[in-house]
């Protein structure tokens, strides 16, 4: 016993398809295909270069900050778009970035490519 005639007889078959022909030629109200040629496009705008070290990390290699310095510069940078907000949601914005910061496995790795160092990890108590 077969499902749905697996092994017997074959596919079934259906009629060659019908050839579709149309006018060799363009009829007298017709016209060829035509292309419209095309303004070139506008020139690209350059790409950013690359930044050099921001002032923040030259300033932690000089030794004038420390690690918990130079993340609340970034952080300070990252945040300055938020001035409208109140300065106790600000704060409150700022602290979960610090947290997120020094215990997220992702941000310590970005954070000792970046400074060559690692946030120590807040201990329980």
């Amino acid at each position: 016993m077969g499902i749905d005639r697996i092994g017997k007889h074959g596919p079934p078959t259906s009629s060659p398809p019908k050839e579709v022909r149309g006018p060799a030629t363009p009829s007298a109200g017709e016209r060829p295909f035509e292309v419209a040629r095309q303004a070139p496009p506008p020139a690209a705008t350059p790409a950013d270069p690359i930044r050099p070290p921001t002032a923040a990390l030259d300033r932690l290699r000089a030794g004038e900050i420390d690690l918990n310095g130079y993340v609340d510069q970034k952080i300070d940078e990252a945040t300055a778009h938020l001035a409208k907000l109140s300065p106790l949601q600000l704060e409150a914005v700022r602290s979960a970035l610090r947290d997120r910061i020094r215990s997220d496995p992702t941000f310590v790795d970005l954070l000792r490519t970046a400074t060559g160092q690692a946030p120590e990890l807040p201990r329980d108590e």
